[in-house]
């Protein structure tokens, strides 16, 4: 890519164009620390019920909730948010170095650029304290956020 001001070359450089960029969304808006996410319960009967992940605090005050299971049949699903991935082909998510199963990933509907993914927290989490969410998209890792899972 060649910069030009007026006839003046200016800069220039290699660019490099990927398919996907992803990012996850913080909850503190900073790039890092807990996950901007939902968690949606569903128990033994199907019911359903969301709840936030995180205290509603000032922007760079939110706090991480604990995440606990309340059941043995009961499944936790993760809804994270972020941008760049709803183009991805293969989409891969590991919390405290494990790989979860992703339930599904997409535009959002509600906002231009907000996509998001559903993955299923699984029990050996279960008192593992604050761990790490890795989006890997085509190959691609997104910034890591993190969940207090109890």
């Amino acid at each position: 890519m060649t910069v030009f001001n007026d006839e003046d070359v200016v800069a220039s450089g290699r660019i490099f164009i990927q398919p996907t960029a992803p990012s996850i969304f913080p909850a503190n808006s900073d790039g890092t620390g807990d996950a901007a996410a939902v968690l949606l319960r569903v128990d033994g009967d199907g019911m359903r019920t969301t709840q936030t992940i995180f205290s509603d605090g000032a922007v760079g005050s939110r706090a991480a909730d604990p995440i606990t299971f309340n059941s043995e049949d009961e499944r936790l699903i993760l809804v994270l948010f972020g941008t760049g991935i709803r183009a991805g082909l293969q989409l891969r998510v590991r919390v405290n170095g494990e790989e979860m199963p992703v339930l599904g990933f997409a535009a959002s509907g509600e906002f231009v650029g907000l996509d998001q993914i559903n993955v299923e927290l699984l029990r050996s989490l279960i008192g593992a304290g604050e761990v790490e969410i890795q989006v890997i998209v085509d190959g691609v890792v997104a910034n890591t956020v993190t969940v207090n899972m109890g």
